[in-house]
Parts: C-alpha cells; structure tokens; sequence
C-alpha cells in the first residue's frame, strides 16, 4: 500500500476463503435473527454475521426494549420464550410487550444454537465478492483479519443495506423530495423509580399527556403496561431556563418494567443526521448524550416519582431509524397503503394506523415531533387505514442476484416505512427475516436465483411454518 496525494493505493491482496456455506446473514438485528432462524430449519446451512459481541440490533444494543405484541410466526415464538423465562410481559389488553434487553439477548443466542446456525459475533461486513452482477459471498474483518465466506445467497439485514449498496443495488436515501430522514435518538434507562406515584401524577393531569390512544399512552400498572408521552407543561418551562434542548417537545417513556421500577427514555431527538455517515453518527451520540443528562436532571427536578431515581445505563448503539430503502422489484408507497392493495405475491401483511394527515407517522425528518402542532402527538386522531399486503418482490433488489432483503432496508418508500409498513419495528424486521430466510434455503435446495423462485411454493411454505398471511 502507498499513499498518493489524498488516496492510500491498495495492491493486490490475498484473502483467505475460510468458509462456504449456503446461506450468509449479514447482521444480528431481529430480521437477521429471523432470517438466519428459518434459513437453517428450512435446510441451509447458515452462518450469521455480526458487530456486536451479542445479538439483538436495535431490541438489545439500541436498548429499544419493547415490541409489537407479534401473532405468529418466529417473532412468536421469540416472545413466548422471553415470558416464560420471566423477562417479557404481555397483557391482554394491549398490543405491547416490555422486555429485558438481557433475556433478549439470550433467547436469540438459545434459538440460533438450537436452529444450528454458525454465528459470527465480533464480525464485521467489508464488501461483497461479486462476479457478474452475481453475489458470490462477503468479506469480513474480524479479530482473524480479513476473510471471504462463500455462499449461494446472502441475506442483507444489516439495516442501512450496506451488502446491498457495496454491491451496486440502486437506492433512495431517505425521503425522496430531499433526502431528510427520521431523526435518530439515544434511549437510556432509570431506575429506582417510583411507578405508583409516576401514574398517579399522570391519571389525575390528563391535558399535560397525550389521549387516551391504546398504542401510545398506555398506564395501567395491573397489566404492566405504561407507555406515556407528555410533561408538555414542564418541558415547556424547562426550555424557557435553557435546562432542555429545543428539539425535545414531549417526554416519552417506553419499556417500562413496572415490577422493576426500570423506565426506559426515548426521548431525545437529533436530526438532520445521515445515519451512514460516521461523521454525523458520532456528532449525534455526542449531542444526544448531552441531551439525555439534561433529560436526568429534568426528571429528577420536575417529574413524580423520578425524585430518587437514578441513571442506570444508555444504549450501546445509536437508535437510527432510517437511511437507505434498497430499491427492489417493487417499490411499496404510501398510495399502497391508502388504497390497501393486494397482490398476488404478497408475503406479509402489515395492519396500518394513519394518525394525522402528515406524511410521516411518528418521527417526522424536521423538528416537528411532538410540538403542539404535531397532531399525532398531542391528539392522537387515529384513523384505521386496514391492511396492506407486502410483496415478495419488495425483498428481491434490482440489479444484483443471489441477494435478499430484511428489515428496515426492504423496497418501500420513506412514506410507506414511516406509517408501519416496513422492517423498522421489532416484530415486523424479525417476520421480514423469517420470509427472506425461508425464500432464500427454498432457492438453494431447488438450485435456483431468488428472483426465480415460485411465489406460491414460498407462500404455501409460510403458512405451513405458522405465518398467518392476513392477521400479522
């Protein structure tokens, strides 16, 4: 290697091919869990790559600690596992489940051990080995240095596509119009807390919190559910005295292990960040870490129950919920969605809920979120937009073969993914992986493309593992 004015000149390089296999997933998030889990029962042979010394993406390392209560499939059986063990907490009355990041840890490593899966933690993905617009395998880079796995599919369930993009696979970053994307945030947990007070506080102060909304403001401490957003009133004052940063208008509480008194914070909001950008996703840790010791003292000074809390940890992991949707065979949009379409390719089936007339659902990419004209936050109008269905083709990229998707990266629009029809949450990244999974040992035991594979075979596959194509 030699440096030529602003470019390191890289020579020819030996890389060591030290495994071949079937199926390669790239990342250990809920959709690279799914997808590795199926692959294998399904018969592949399946190694799974991963940064993080653990599994669980944004769920453990993101310490985004509660899902979508899933109805079937893999994200189903994950979630059994987690409440039997005591680590996860379903109610009967409402769609959410609190979890221990720890437990979630643990299931996943139990499942991919039991599936057979070879799991490469401590891994990182460097670039794809591409031969005529065909995906051949990955090199990665690890403790061992740089070393190539082949595969007859690879599975792209790394969250921003980094496989896919290497690769040459053509995307939309963010929102089409400009680029902007949601805005990325740092959670982080307390403990300590008095849950009994914090509710009182919350029941007999109604205005300061949001309505009465069954998916986003949740207390009921029977149940052990709590999902709160407001303490407008105090934030409002707290801003005036410059305790707070600005762009926080709403303190929203997700994750909370009543039990415990453990509360998890997903309240601090950096935008006009580039989430594959290293540069930005350093500046946003920084500034959202600020953020969060302001968020301490705010809690501490202003909200019952916080009063001799403390601060126990903050994530690992940066929570970036958008970068590159990956364009596919099909792109899935917002119009989809409005109109409830149906197609005879679908693989999934996202139920949607439209809250405001604004284009986004929750994170609006401009520094709009939870202000008083955020309708969705202060109101909450809630319109049932019902079902749409998700094509397989969303999963399937242009251009590069052998390839799929999973998770956040799959083919939709900045619109569509915003309203929940897209690998963002837990439970639909990990159902996305399930589908890719399967999809991808299918093409391998019949010798064919993924592109090539017959649709009916892969849906009839589905529904006998326990997918419920109209109700998940």
């Amino acid at each position: 290697m030699e440096i030529s004015g602003s470019k390191l000149i890289e020579f020819k390089q030996e890389i060591p091919i030290v495994a071949t296999t079937d199926v390669v997933v790239v990342g250990g998030g809920p959709a690279g869990i799914g997808a590795a889990i199926a692959a294998s029962r399904n018969g592949a042979k399946v190694i799974l790559i991963e940064r993080a010394p653990y599994l669980g993406g944004t769920a453990t390392g993101g310490l985004m600690n509660q899902m979508e209560s899933p109805k079937d499939g893999i994200a189903k059986e994950f979630k059994d596992r987690m409440i039997k063990m005591g680590g996860a907490f379903e109610s009967k009355k409402y769609s959410f489940v609190p979890f221990d990041p720890e437990c979630f840890k643990y299931v996943a490593e139990e499942m991919m051990l039991e599936a057979d899966v070879t799991l490469w933690m401590n891994t990182v993905f460097v670039n794809p080995i591409v031969e005529d617009l065909l995906l051949k395998g990955v090199v990665v880079h690890n403790k061992d240095g740089m070393q190539g796995i082949l595969a007859k599919v690879v599975i792209d369930a790394s969250g921003d596509g980094d496989v896919a993009v290497a690769a040459g696979v053509p995307y939309q970053l963010g929102r089409k119009e400009d680029s902007k994307m949601q805005p990325v945030s740092l959670l982080f947990r307390m403990g300590n807390v008095d849950i009994n007070k914090l509710v009182d506080y919350v029941k007999n102060n109604p205005d300061n919190f949001t309505s009465q909304d069954p998916r986003t403001h949740v207390v009921d401490s029977e149940e052990k559910i709590i999902r709160i957003q407001g303490f407008f009133s105090q934030l409002e004052e707290a801003k005036k005295r410059d305790e707070v940063d600005p762009s926080i208008h709403y303190i929203r509480l997700d994750g909370v292990l009543v039990d415990r008194g453990i509360v998890t914070f997903n309240t601090t909001r950096v935008y006009n960040i580039d989430g594959t950008k290293t540069e930005d996703v350093t500046r946003a840790m920084l500034i959202a870490r600020k953020q969060m010791m302001q968020l301490v003292n705010f809690a501490k000074k202003y909200m019952p129950g916080f009063e001799n809390s403390f601060l126990i940890d903050s994530a690992p992991y940066l929570g970036v919920r958008e970068t590159r949707h990956i364009i596919g065979e099909y792109i899935l949009t917002f119009d989809d969605l409005k109109q409830n379409r149906k197609f005879d390719d679908a693989v999934y089936t996202f139920h949607i809920i439209h809250y405001s007339e604004k284009e986004a659902v929750v994170h609006y990419p401009d520094r709009f979120e939870g202000s008083k004209e955020d309708i969705y936050a202060r109101k909450h109008i809630r319109k049932d937009l019902g079902t749409v269905d998700l094509p397989y083709r969303c999963l399937v990229p242009l251009k590069i073969d052998n390839l799929l998707l999973a998770g956040r990266n799959i083919s939709t629009d900045h619109y569509a993914a915003n309203k929940g029809a897209g690998g963002r949450s837990i439970r639909n990244a990990m159902n996305t992986g399930q589908i890719s999974g399967t999809a991808a040992a299918l093409a391998v035991k019949n010798k064919i493309r993924p592109r090539e594979l017959d649709v009916k075979k892969l849906q009839k596959v589905l529904i006998e593992q326990g997918i419920d194509l109209k109700i998940s």
